[in-house]
């Protein structure tokens, strides 16, 4: 057919004859039809058409380029373009279309894609309004440059799926909303923007999703049987219980990741973290360990459930809010002298192990086992020893180590074992339950010895009452002297002495009961 000619509206019912193709540029004012039967061929030029797309028949594109320039138009009808440019606003009703070159939403332009099945084999510009409820699939068969200028949006129904073993080129400026997203590009897909995934997320085996340094907020499930890379921020934020399966080949972030929303979270496999925040309101369950090579923080909002599993932080500690420290490890590894304790005095850990340089900032408990294995300063804050279940202070690499403020407050019954000598201490309450402290030395700094009604210190081997500088002892406490060869000290009056074990007793000159 001629080109270069303007038509208004243009139909083809050619049957079985020959196909009508486009000799050069035309325009369509109105709308272009292929009746059953028909076969259009767009050949190597431009179809410029304002009206309706209507297709019943044969389009083969060639390389030609079809831009759609009318208002509130549809198109309908299975096609395969290949360049396709947006002018106008258009909408595809709900049939399946094949895009093999350039889909170029202009700023001007407005394209609903429909709630068909879209298959982009080339490129993908959008500069205007993109839409999408059906299934959108970018083949990654060929090199595909993916440029989100403006917001691409895929409804709540919305399918966008990222396949083939090439990797796409994204280099948006402008962040996509996603309903359910599956990444199965083995070579990989890099984002240059941050997403919002509304619905899923989904990580395929053998393919990777890189996060790159953008944040990415994801509202629903989270499914990684693959590889996830971020050096950004990934903010898990589901309002209703959901699974978020950090598992697959691997799963590391340079970068924050952050567990909030109000859905409850069960978190699946160890990964490879740096920053971890916890604001969820509802509570975040792991089911393996996890090592954070940076911090750890928990909001005055936030809710941890720690379970039994190891966790290693490489620098602070920060808990303003609920951990449920179940019967997990917290080991502190920090090398720098900024790793940190603090938060609420709420906070209760399990066991805690300090392997680096730590400073308690805040007051926080422990109830089964403390074992400093590092440089621990336990000044302002306090360890304290608490719950009803028998618990340890120890090292198993330190002869002896400071201990700056600790306080014992056990059930009645419960005890804690010291393990190791404790030097520059300042404070040390025997607040309830028990304190052995076996035949170990305590070394004041200028500090105070209390010791409350109806708590109890044991003191074993060869030693005697440890020296401090003031001493604040209750009528109904105890001290318990169990070593063999000791001398009873008169530097302060007891509540009850208790002389346990046989052996030999000195009596302090001075010595008031």
């Amino acid at each position: 057919m001629a080109g270069g000619i303007a038509y208004g509206n243009l139909e083809f019912s050619n049957g079985g004859g020959a196909a009508k193709t486009l000799q050069g540029t035309t325009t369509v004012n109105g709308n272009l039809t292929i009746n059953s039967g028909a076969t259009f061929s767009g050949g190597t030029f431009t179809l410029n058409l304002y009206g309706n797309w209507i297709n019943s028949g044969t389009y083969t594109p060639g390389t030609s380029t079809v831009t759609l320039n009318g208002a509130s138009k549809t198109i309908t009808g299975n096609t395969t373009f290949n360049r396709v440019t947006v002018y106008g606003s258009y909408a595809v009703a709900g049939n399946n279309i094949t895009y093999n070159g350039l889909l170029n939403v202009t700023a001007a332009g407005s394209y609903d894609a429909g709630a068909g099945v879209a298959t982009v084999n080339g490129d993908l510009t959008n500069s205007g309004s993109l839409v999408s409820n059906g299934t959108t699939t970018f083949t990654g068969l060929q090199l595909q440059t993916i440029r989100f200028l403006n917001a691409v949006v895929s409804n709540s129904s919305g399918i966008v799926n990222f396949n083939g073993n090439v990797a796409p080129v994204l280099n948006s400026t402008s962040r996509p909303t996603y309903a359910t997203l599956n990444i199965n590009n083995t070579a990989g897909v890099t984002a240059s923007v941050g997403w919002d995934v509304y619905i899923a997320f989904n990580i395929g085996s053998g393919a990777t999703f890189n996060g790159g340094n953008g944040t990415h907020n994801i509202y629903g499930t989270f499914t990684n049987n693959g590889t996830v890379t971020s050096s950004g921020t990934i903010n898990f934020l589901p309002s209703s219980s959901s699974t978020i399966q950090l598992a697959g080949a691997s799963f590391s972030s340079l970068g924050n990741v952050v567990f909030g929303g109000s859905g409850a979270i069960s978190a699946i496999g160890s990964p490879s973290l740096r920053n971890v925040t916890i604001t969820n309101t509802s509570g975040v369950t792991p089911n393996a360990n996890w090592t954070m090579s940076g911090s750890f923080l928990i909001s005055s909002t936030g809710i941890f459930n720690a379970g039994s599993y190891a966790f290693t932080v490489g620098e602070d500690v920060e808990s303003n809010g609920t951990l449920n420290g179940g019967t997990s490890t917290f080991t502190l590894t920090s090398t720098s002298t900024e790793g940190s304790i603090s938060g609420s005095a709420a906070t209760t850990f399990y066991d805690m192990v300090i392997s680096g340089i730590i400073t308690a900032e805040a007051d926080y408990n422990v109830s089964h086992n403390f074992t400093n294995n590092g440089t621990y300063t336990g000044e302002p804050g306090t360890l304290n020893m608490t719950g009803n279940l028998a618990g340890a202070i120890g090292s198993t690499s330190l002869s002896s180590f400071d201990m700056r403020s600790l306080t014992i407050s056990k059930t009645a019954g419960s005890t804690v074992t010291l393990g190791r000598p404790l030097t520059a201490v300042s404070a040390l309450q025997v607040a309830s339950g028990i304190f052995d402290i076996g035949a170990n030395t305590i070394t004041e700094d200028v500090g105070l010895l209390s010791i409350e009604d109806f708590a109890r210190l044991i003191i074993r081997g060869n030693n005697t009452l440890p020296s401090f500088t003031e001493y604040v002892i209750d009528t109904f406490s105890t001290v318990e002297y169990a070593g063999l060869t000791q001398t009873v000290s008169a530097a302060a009056p007891y509540g009850n002495l208790v002389i346990s074990a046989a052996g030999i007793r000195r009596r302090q000159h001075g010595l008031k009961s």
